[in-house]
Formats: C-alpha cells, structure tokens, sequence
C-alpha cells in the first residue's frame, strides 16, 4: 500500500483521509425585517447533508443555500504516525 512506509501510515492533511476539506455552508433566510439573512458554517464538506438542505429549501423554510468546497487546508500536507 502506498500509504504505510516501514510500519508507519502517512495520513494526508488535506481531508482527503478523513472527512474531506473544510467547506462553507452558507444558509440564506428571511430577517424580521424583510431583508435577506446570510448565516455561514464551517463544516467538512462530506458532513453537509445536501438533500435534507434541498428538503427545507423546498418546503419553502429557508430560501437557499449554497457550499462553498476548499481545495485544501492550509498548513501541513501529511502527518507520519
């Protein structure tokens, strides 16, 4: 395997191993006032659940969404255990 070199596992820090990159989770809904309210979540992009997302955009109690996938994490690229 490519990942274990002399015993060890190289885990890659760019979530490719884990649950995936950081991704920003940004709900859109209506304020008291009116206007359009952005609330925004750091989340790991395999951890949003996109169809339950579309369910309540849907059933009209959010008006949208959108994710935003990083490419990378910044910082170190692997760990050697």
């Amino acid at each position: 395997m490519d990942e274990q070199q002399e015993g060890r596992v190289i885990i890659p820090l760019d979530g490719s191993y884990g649950a995936g990159p950081d991704s920003e989770l940004v709900i859109v809904t209506k304020a008291e006032d009116g206007r359009q309210r952005e609330v925004t979540y750091n989340v790991p992009y395999l951890a949003v659940a996109t169809e339950r997302i579309q369910r309540l955009c849907d059933m009209n109690l959010i008006l949208g969404y959108r994710i935003v996938k990083s490419s990378q994490a910044p910082g170190l690229k692997e760990l050697g255990l």
